[in-house]
Formats: structure tokens, sequence, C-alpha cells
């Protein structure tokens, strides 16, 4: 179907998630072998960035989460501006539409990339503005979900730079004030954004193993938690923020999916789609097939 001011097209309403295994030529071929019509490439960044020191991944399979500060590697606009034309080209080959998630750490970086992603011909753009895994110079870098007026400034230059032919969307943290989320979406329902994309990593969550250590070696232990825990959080912002939006504008819900039913209780709560990363980084890219109904 075609929202059709959010000019989002879904046919398909299960897609990846930007993540670990969403970035590479290769990472995209396995995508497109998958039986989605949608993939999400990213999150890229205007200078490439390096994996954290490893442990950066934890997957608690007897708690129902995972933990991660990998810190979004991946290889820079200039890699990007180099292969998007081919990776668009082999997208539409197979049939399926390319969504670049980008992240820039200053208003500034959110605008170069956008001009990137336009000048690659993707199929739309998604502005994460949620990643709490990365540190400079042993500071947490501040997460633009909540600056409320940063955000409007990234959109605005959005809106300037991008056109209907490049509809975008903006992936957000999840909120637990809900005056904070109003106020996003009030900010969001007066843009061109096609819709929000919620929820990303829960931030600063924190794990020890039985000795008492991290389990998280970068930023002080602390990482974004994804994970079957996170399926209430991310529903109960899909309901918010569909409730609070113009019905024009398209909410994707992601948080905790790892079967069938959990995508319909998205789509009950107002989801036009999902998105999935932490099943697929457990299991593989292929394992998106096992949540296509």
């Amino acid at each position: 179907m075609s929202y059709k001011s959010s000019g989002i097209k879904i046919n398909i309403p299960v897609m990846n998630a930007a993540c670990s295994i969403t970035k590479s030529m290769e990472d995209l071929e396995a995508l497109l072998a998958t039986r989605a019509d949608t993939v999400v490439l990213g999150s890229v960044t205007w200078l490439g960035r390096q994996a954290n020191p490893e442990p950066n991944w934890f997957a608690g399979d007897d708690q129902g989460f995972a933990l991660n500060s990998v810190s979004m590697p991946n290889e820079g606009h200039e890699w990007y501006q180099t292969n998007l034309p081919e990776m668009v080209e082999r997208t539409h080959a197979a049939g399926k539409r390319l969504l670049l998630n980008v992240a820039g750490f200053s208003t500034d970086e959110y605008s170069q990339l956008a001009e990137m992603a336009k000048n690659g011909n993707v199929d739309g753009v998604e502005f994460n503005l949620g990643c709490p895994n990365t540190v400079e110079a042993g500071w947490q870098n501040p997460i633009f979900s909540f600056d409320v007026d940063a955000l409007q400034i990234v959109l605005r230059g959005a809106d300037r730079i991008l056109s209907p032919k490049t509809p975008y969307m903006v992936k957000l943290s999840p909120y637990s004030n809900p005056a904070e989320l109003s106020r996003v979406a009030s900010v969001i329902g007066e843009s061109k954004a096609g819709g929000v994309v919620t929820t990303n990593t829960f931030p600063n969550s924190y794990w020890q193993n039985n000795a008492g250590r991290a389990v998280i070696l970068p930023n002080n232990g602390l990482a974004g938690m994804s994970g079957e825990a996170m399926l209430p959080i991310g529903l109960g912002q899909v309901k918010q923020f569909r409730q609070q939006l113009p019905e024009s504008k398209i909410v994707i819900g992601v948080g905790g999916i790892t079967r069938p039913e959990h995508i319909e209780q998205y789509l009950r709560a107002g989801a036009a789609a999902v998105q999935v990363a932490t099943y697929i980084v457990r299991n593989g890219h292929q394992a998106i097939n096992d949540l296509i109904m």
C-alpha cells in the first residue's frame, strides 16, 4: 500500500532495522535474498567509524534482552557516495526499495547526510536520532531525540533538502515522559516527515555477569537495550505516536519482535509496518523470513 502524503510505500510490512549487519555490499546482497521488499541500510555517519572494543554485544537469552555498544561502525560518506548508486541499482533490480538510515553528530551533519542520500537516489531516508552507544573522549554524545530544539533544526534541514521523491522518517528513542513525546509528535506533525520509526534501543542499560563484571566493555558498561523485553515499550510508543500524529504520517514499530504474533500486536497498536534488528543479528539475515507470513 502507499501512504499518499507520507511518500512511503509499504507492501510487505516487515523490514530489517539498521544495525550492525546492515552496512556493507555483502549485507545488502544477503538482505536482497530475503522475502522483505524494503531494505534499510545503515546507520551511516559522515565520517567512518570503527566498532567499539569487544565485548560490545551481549545476548541475554535467559533474560529476554540484548545489550549493544557497537557504536555504528561504517565506512563513512565517501564510501557510500561512491557505492550508493550501485546499491540502489541492485536493490531495484531485485524489485525492492532501499532506505538509508543516517546518523549525525551535529545538525549540520544531518543536512550533509541528507544531501548525500538525495544524490544517491535512495527511495527514502531514515534519520537516526536515537543511537545511545557513541562516546567521544570519555563522554557520551547527546541523544538528539531528547533535544527537541535540535530535532526541529534537523527536520527543517530535511524539509529544505529533500523532495517528495526522497521521503524521510525519523527514528526515535523511547520516551518515558508523555509530555516530551507530545512535544516531539507536534514538531514532527508540522514537518514534511513521512512518519516515525519507534523505538530505538533503550539508552544506558547495564548488566553484570556472575563475577560482578559488566558484560559490555565500552562506555563504563552502559549500552542500548533491545530484544523481547522491549516489546511492551515499543508497543506503547507506537500507540502514543499513532494517537498524536496526523493520519498522513505513518508509524513503524521496532522492538522485541521474535514471532509473527508480535507483528500483529504492532499492527493492532497502529503501526503501518515493523522493523527487526536483534532477531536477525542473533540468527542471520535470512531469519527475517521467519516473520513474514
